[in-house]
């Protein structure tokens, strides 16, 4: 097994990226999120094909089709006709602007509020809070170091992302790793959900995805521990 790291996790210092190092991995999250309710419906907590309004506890309707059910397997696979024009950093996006023109599994349309969506109903469904699910169920039992809350991690090893500016031909640093102790304070389950970004905020090394890569790829198991049923890893893979 070859690992090694190449460039700096810190340009202005010239501090060097090492293998442990963690990056917010964007949406390569919504996979960990994917598993997370698939393991839920493996367990018989919830159905793909569940109205996930009667999960959520409020209605949840495209106002062009309201006679059409929302359903987690719409959400998981970007069929539901919601999208992200009102935004997705909050449950509250979840509005009359928040769809689209077409029926629900009618059509399909890349959607962030979707997976935060998918968050919220882990919590419902689950009664853990998003990041301690994902932490407890994936990352654990493989014997990854990565979580969504950044107050788990050690700073030391955020990798800096950095957005290139044409205007000067500089590079600025975004904010991936800012706490969110003030949003934990308050922290409701099923709504504040998106304050961990299950669509987007995990932080994990390059090496330790490749590790949960390989579970996915070999069926759903890794050193003899099952995240995954084989079935759940090919839908997984297929829609």
């Amino acid at each position: 097994l070859f690992v090694d790291s190449y460039g700096y996790k810190d340009l202005d210092a010239g501090i060097p990226w090492e293998t442990d190092d963690l990056l917010r991995i964007a949406s390569i999250s919504k996979s960990f999120t994917a598993t997370g309710v698939l393991q839920l419906v493996e367990q018989g907590k919830m159905s793909l094909d569940a109205d996930i309004s009667d999960i959520l506890g409020y209605r949840v309707r495209n106002p062009k089709y309201p006679d059409k059910a929302v359903t987690v397997r719409m959400l998981l696979s970007h069929t539901s006709s919601m999208n992200d024009s009102n935004g997705y950093f909050s449950m509250d996006s979840l509005s009359d602007k928040s769809w689209g023109n077409y029926e629900p599994g009618t059509g399909y349309q890349y959607c962030n509020l979707g997976y935060n969506t998918l968050g919220a109903i882990i919590e419902k469904v689950s009664g853990e809070r998003f990041d301690r699910y994902i932490a407890d169920h994936i990352l654990k039992p493989l014997g990854v170091y990565a979580h969504h809350n950044v107050h788990e991690l050690d700073p030391d090893k955020f990798v800096k992302i950095y957005r290139y500016e044409r205007s000067d031909s500089s590079y600025k640093v975004s904010n991936a790793y800012m706490s969110i102790d003030k949003q934990l304070e308050q922290y409701t389950l099923g709504y504040s959900t998106p304050v961990f970004s299950p669509t987007g905020g995990l932080k994990i090394s390059v090496k330790d995805l490749a590790a949960v890569m390989m579970m996915h790829m070999n069926g759903g198991k890794s050193d003899g521990v099952r995240i995954l049923e084989r079935s759940s890893c090919k839908l997984m893979q297929s829609e």
